[in-house]
């Protein structure tokens, strides 16, 4: 039997996650929400649970594999709000991630070594991506830490499925190619490197990708211009970490052609190296948790 906690943790129109329990296991239940008739609806469920099917095979210690929650009849739940729950969403489950996305564990954990967590980023990225699947949507709220401090990517390939509305909550890291339509709004490879680059430059300097664009015109206007995501004090401070090879290969990540950006491959080849320089952030004695049921 699973119970559902009555204490909403985060909610946008589009989804909402609980933090509950499964057979003894604490864990998140995302509610996603669909909308558009009574097809398209379909479609989509139908899409998202095609794609959390194939995610079953999907094993990497820095991806995230929600799975469907079961029938509502073994479901105990209490005082929450699901009389809405019917044709019209989904609800998924994983791993509850004590320490939230990785800006929490930034802020609540002092002098990590960010390069091994850019570098488990990297690896999952190039993990999904060898396997035929575009992100789609990555920026650091996706980015959950475990409970012994390794990240993993969450909601890969959903971006496919939801509104645009909702993916446009987080637009400052996504492509240049999304936001203008340049690509039909399909994710891409080349679109999560540009994604990736603008994580990976906020977890080392604490300032978002364009943060003086407030506004969707403002962002509109920046990406036509061609400005980058980061101002050039931000830069000097973000190269430090990086040696000779990486640091270029992560500036391609913001060529505003597709085609001019490195593959996450070469990247994380670059940035591993590098890396294996440094103390790992994690706590010692602890292995790899499975981030799965």
């Amino acid at each position: 039997m699973a119970s559902v906690s009555s204490s909403l943790v985060t909610g946008s129109p589009f989804s909402d996650v609980y933090r509950g329990d499964f057979n003894g296991k604490e864990v998140a239940i995302k509610r996603v929400r669909f909308s558009g008739s009574r097809e398209e609806i379909s479609r989509s469920k139908k899409a998202l649970l095609i794609g959390i099917q194939y995610g079953t095979s999907i094993q990497h210690p820095n991806i995230l594999c929600p799975v469907p929650m079961p029938t509502y009849s073994t479901i105990s739940i209490q005082n929450i709000p699901w009389d809405d729950m019917g044709p019209s969403s989904v609800s998924l489950m994983s791993p509850w991630m004590i320490n939230g996305n990785i800006s929490d564990y930034l802020r609540n954990h002092q002098g990590l070594n960010k390069m091994t967590l850019i570098n488990d980023i990297a690896e999952g990225l190039a993990y999904l991506h060898n396997k035929g699947v575009v992100h789609g949507n990555l920026h650091p709220h996706n980015v959950l830490v475990q409970d012994n401090g390794v990240p993993v990517l969450s909601d890969f390939g959903l971006s496919n499925i939801l509104s645009n509305i909702e993916r446009s909550s987080m637009s400052h890291y996504q492509s240049p190619e999304l936001i203008l339509g340049i690509s039909r709004n399909v994710p891409t490879p080349m679109s999560d490197v540009w994604s990736f680059g603008c994580v990976t430059l906020e977890l080392l300097i604490n300032n978002s990708p364009f943060d003086d664009c407030h506004g969707d015109l403002a962002l509109v206007m920046a990406l036509y211009q061609e400005q980058h995501p980061f101002k050039t004090d931000d830069l000097s401070a973000a190269e430090k970490p990086f040696n000779e090879a990486a640091w270029p290969l992560v500036m391609t990540c913001f060529n505003y052609n597709p085609g001019g950006r490195a593959g996450i491959d070469e990247i994380h080849s670059s940035i591993r190296q590098r890396g294996q320089e440094y103390p790992s952030p994690r706590r010692v004695g602890e292995g790899a948790n499975k981030a799965r049921l």
